[in-house]
C-alpha cells in the first residue's frame, strides 16, 4: 500500500507523520498492495481539516473530517473511509456468495439445500418446486 501525504497552512512534523502512518496501518484489514491512500490535512482559521482518499484498481472512497485538534480530524475521516470499506468489503462477499444462488431465492440456506438435493437427485432446473419442496420436506 503506497501512502502520501500533502500539508497546507499546517506544519508538518514527525509525530503527525507517524500519526498517519499508524491511521493508515488500521486499513490493511479492508485493502491488498495495489492500493493507493493520500492524506491531504490542511488549517483554516481555528478548523483543521483531514481528507482522505483511498484508491484501487477497481474502487475509490473518500472521507474528510474537520475539528479544532488536526488528530481528531484524522480520526474522523478514517472512520468514515473505514465505514466506506466494510461497506464495499460486505458487498464484495455477497456478490460472491451468491453467484451460485437463483437471483429470486432470498433465503440462503434454503437455496443451498435446493442446490444440494437437486444435484443428489440428479433434478433438472425445469422440476418444479412443489416437488422438491415435498421430497425435502
Amino acid at each position: 500500500m503506497k501512502v502520501t501525504m500533502s500539508f497546507k497552512n499546517l506544519e508538518h512534523n514527525r509525530r503527525l507523520d507517524e500519526k498517519i502512518r499508524q491511521k493508515t496501518s488500521r486499513l490493511h484489514k479492508f485493502l491488498d498492495e495495489n492500493t493507493e491512500v493520500h492524506w491531504t490535512c490542511h488549517s483554516e482559521e481555528d478548523t483543521d481539516y483531514a481528507s482522505i482518499r483511498v484508491t484501487g484498481p477497481s474502487f475509490q472512497c473518500n472521507a474528510s473530517g474537520e475539528s479544532d485538534n488536526i488528530y481528531k480530524a484524522l480520526d474522523l475521516a478514517l472512520h468514515k473511509v473505514q465505514k466506506q470499506l466494510s461497506k464495499k468489503k460486505g458487498s464484495l462477499k455477497n456478490r460472491i456468495h451468491h453467484q451460485g444462488a437463483d437471483p429470486l431465492e432470498l433465503n440462503l440456506e434454503r437455496s443451498k439445500r435446493r442446490q444440494k438435493a437437486g444435484a443428489k437427485e440428479g433434478r433438472d432446473s425445469e422440476d418444479s418446486d412443489d416437488e422438491y419442496l415435498d421430497a425435502v420436506g
